[in-house]
């Protein structure tokens, strides 16, 4: 890690320890790490670049209001010191300004520029908080000023004239003509790639924040899980060396649930990482065909054939999307129901509708069964979550399904009774539209 940016350095060590990262986790954080420094190097720069300009302009306007209290200078010296000054201006890359309380009184090119303004003229009738994207922040600058005499470097959200906003990195003083009349001089840079930087760091930064939780979660109940039936099974095999010629078709029962446990777990494990490392994609789907395909899959469940399931299809065209994480989203929304269903219900039942529009398809997935009770709910889609300690699931479904509909930019929601059932609706993206403008896109060329 040496080389690293310190802050990225203290947050791996702190949960990687002594592990040895994998190369293409070690290449994701020596470009997290690039972040920072650059972000870091270019506001250090644009700051020095304020600085810099700041410090000229006061001495430019210094030198000049000394100049002009001095009788004996001729006014043609006078005209040539306001040309030299108004040229330097003009071929700065900073926008800079000069405006009273209420009135703009000078701006130059790289101001028309930054704003998106045509002429100095256009400029000049407009108050100087027409600039600003919120009059809030034009008033606590005045504010500042008024009582500082200067701002340094503060970050400001402008408008410009077609209404749209950036973000600008001002500094500015105060200044005096010989009537004692005040006046705010300043320059402006704009910082909007480097603000853009720096909410894709903080961004970056969240979630790198949110794998270290979660890895750290997957660590410890993945280790658990995964023991927990291997050493069941290492207990009823010393069992049968210890009963020798005895029944065991117990002890092989007890060994294949537990072996489907294992398969369960890592079934789990596969799709989470499946659904982690795929980009979506969209194809054509009978979403009636992935349905019964999964009532088929999980036939072999205890008392699955005693649950009548049904499919209801309402569609007015086709529908387009992810097959993989569809898939992943029925398989365990269906074989939950099928194993929390209620042992008192007469007729057991879970009934799949399908509405699909051009735009969305709407997929409602309901059973009588255990149903949740109401201080579980908002935690079942957590990593890891079980709401009952007879649960023999892993805890990582419900959170995969709800990534997987994140990847879709579809959404889920979970409505459920104690001992009578839930439901759940979810809605993902159509691209049906998308498909058929390609194809006439191809069918055009």
């Amino acid at each position: 890690m040496e080389g690293f940016h310190k802050l990225l350095e203290r947050q791996l060590r702190k949960h990687a320890q002594e592990q040895i990262l994998q190369p293409e986790l070690l290449e994701l954080f020596k470009t997290i790490s690039d972040s920072y420094h650059y972000y870091e190097r270019d506001r250090q720069f644009l700051e020095r670049a304020m600085e810099i300009s700041s410090k000229e302009l006061l001495e430019t306007n210094r030198k000049l209001a000394a100049e002009l209290k001095n009788k004996s200078i001729a006014e043609q010296t006078i005209l040539e010191k306001n040309q030299i000054i108004r040229s330097i201006n003009e071929n700065l890359r900073e926008a800079v300004f000069r405006t009273s309380k209420n009135k703009v009184i000078y701006i130059n090119q790289a101001f028309l520029e930054l704003f998106g303004y045509d002429s100095e003229e256009e400029v000049l009738k407009e108050p100087p908080g027409k600039f600003y994207f919120s009059a809030k922040s034009h008033k606590q600058l005045l504010r500042k000023l008024i009582k500082y005499r200067s701002v340094k470097s503060e970050e400001i959200l402008f408008k410009r004239k077609d209404g749209t906003s950036f973000w600008g990195l001002i500094s500015t003083m105060v200044s005096y003509n010989n009537d004692g009349d005040n006046f705010f001089d300043g320059a402006i840079i704009d910082i909007s790639t480097q603000k853009q930087n720096e909410e894709n760091l903080k961004n970056t930064n969240s979630k790198l924040q949110k794998a270290n939780s979660e890895l750290d979660r997957f660590v410890y109940s993945a280790s658990h899980d995964l023991r927990a039936p291997l050493k069941s099974m290492l207990g009823l095999l010393n069992l049968i060396e210890m009963e020798k010629g005895s029944d065991i078709t117990l002890y092989l029962d007890r060994m294949r649930n537990s072996v489907v446990k294992l398969d369960n777990f890592i079934t789990d494990i596969i799709d989470y990482s499946l659904n982690s490392r795929i980009d979506a994609s969209y194809e054509a789907i009978d979403l009636t065909d992935l349905i019964e395909d999964c009532f088929l899959h999980f036939k072999y469940l205890p008392f699955s054939d005693t649950i009548h399931k049904s499919v209801e299809m309402k569609s007015t065209v086709p529908f387009y999307g992810d097959r993989k994480r569809l898939q992943i989203i029925f398989n365990n929304l269906i074989s939950n129901a099928i194993n929390y269903r209620n042992p008192g219900q007469e007729q057991p039942f879970i009934k799949v509708e399908v509405v699909t529009e051009p735009d969305i398809s709407c997929i409602v997935i309901q059973d009588n069964g255990m149903g949740i009770e109401e201080h579980h709910i908002d935690k079942i889609f957590n990593m890891f979550y079980r709401g009952t300690t007879n649960s023999n699931g892993s805890g990582l479904g419900l959170y995969i399904v709800k990534e997987a509909l994140e990847k879709m930019h579809g959404n889920i929601h979970v409505a459920s009774n104690k001992n009578f059932g839930t439901k759940f609706t979810i809605e993902v993206p159509n691209h049906y539209h998308k498909v058929m403008d390609e194809r006439q896109l191809r069918d055009s060329a």
